[in-house]
């Protein structure tokens, strides 16, 4: 085993996540296939093979920190990207049905390939805008779980992904140092989307200010005007009073 993996082995472990050799291997596989790709599209921002396993692989499993992730759960992964946090999460609990959503086409055919050549029977692969997707009713408030990472603020985040979460559900959203601001912006997000800040989990990797796993709990129903239409939500996030009268 490489010194990078033998890391998140490691790391992993700490998290009380045990990754047999099977699930090693489809990690080492997603991490080399991520960076073949990457130097043809841009994916991630990342310096070395050992950053990546820590960085974005490791920092992905965090999300069990925050909720229990059970077998024949639905997960959403909204803006998956390269595919944090949803693939490493379908790696180490095969169980659980992964959806990945992501809008830019090109992005989404590396995840449609990364699902292939992994194996990842669980996985499936959603092309779209979340404003959209969340008015489809296969998806509306149809998921155990939705994970955000590296999207956009929380304010934005919390409208794009609660409309997905089923009553009872949890959005699980890995932030940077200045989450209590994030937090503190959303408030009032939350209240018109349904959502409510169960707990925050710092944690961090050497060299680094700090990261922070956000759990919210979707304790009402998301109102139907929410989200609002493709990119309102990023425009103009829900920050105070004045947005129920401007939402597009």
């Amino acid at each position: 085993m490489d010194e990078s993996l033998q890391e998140l082995v490691t790391g992993a472990r700490e998290l009380g996540v045990e990754i047999d050799c099977e699930r090693q291997q489809r990690l080492a596989d997603y991490a080399d296939l991520l960076l073949d790709w990457n130097q043809r599209i841009n994916l991630v921002r990342v310096n070395s093979r050992e950053e990546l396993m820590r960085a974005h692989l490791l920092d992905s499993l965090w999300c069990s920190a925050a909720i229990e992730l059970r077998s024949g759960g639905r997960l959403l992964d909204v803006g998956s990207g390269a595919g944090f946090p949803g693939i490493p999460l379908q790696i180490c609990w095969p169980g659980l049905k992964v959806f990945l959503l992501e809008s830019q086409q090109k992005r989404s055919l590396f995840l449609a390939e990364a699902v292939r050549r992994l194996g990842l029977k669980s996985c499936t692969v959603l092309t779209g805008r979340s404003e959209s997707m969340a008015r489809d009713v296969a998806y509306r408030e149809a998921f155990d779980c939705a994970v955000a990472r590296a999207v956009a603020s929380l304010a934005v985040l919390v409208e794009l992904a609660l409309p997905f979460v089923t009553l009872g559900g949890y959005f699980v959203a890995l932030k940077g140092n200045d989450v209590w601001t994030e937090i503190s912006d959303a408030e009032y997000a939350l209240q018109q989307l349904g959502g409510a800040v169960e707990r925050v989990i710092p944690y961090r990797f050497t060299g680094e200010q700090g990261r922070n796993v956000v759990c919210i709990k979707k304790v009402a129903y998301t109102p139907e005007r929410y989200p609002r239409r493709t990119g309102v939500p990023a425009k103009r996030p829900l920050l105070a009073r004045r947005d129920l009268q401007e939402n597009g």
